[in-house]
């Protein structure tokens, strides 16, 4: 799946599998992008998975994140948000 916080509808056209937008925090602060690599944290937790969570972050956009998913998805892969 593709995370598409612009241009979904163009890679939906495409056949592209596409995710909602990514709510962006109110301000793009180091912070803010940390805050949110916890929250994905906590929702791995809360899955039952590892206590991993990541944003990636392109001229102060959040363009991809994710929390773990090495134990749900049993790949070891799991845990690089970029491959």
């Amino acid at each position: 799946m593709l995370l598409a916080p612009y241009g979904a509808s163009a890679l939906a056209a495409a056949g592209k599998d596409v995710l909602e937008p990514i709510p962006q925090p109110a301000s793009q602060t180091d912070a803010a992008f940390i805050a949110r690599a916890f929250e994905m944290k906590q929702r791995g937790v809360e899955a039952g998975d590892r206590g991993y969570g990541a944003v990636l972050v392109q001229e102060g956009k959040i363009i991809g994140q994710s929390a773990s998913r090495v134990t749900r998805d049993h790949d070891a892969g799991a845990p690089t948000l970029c491959g």
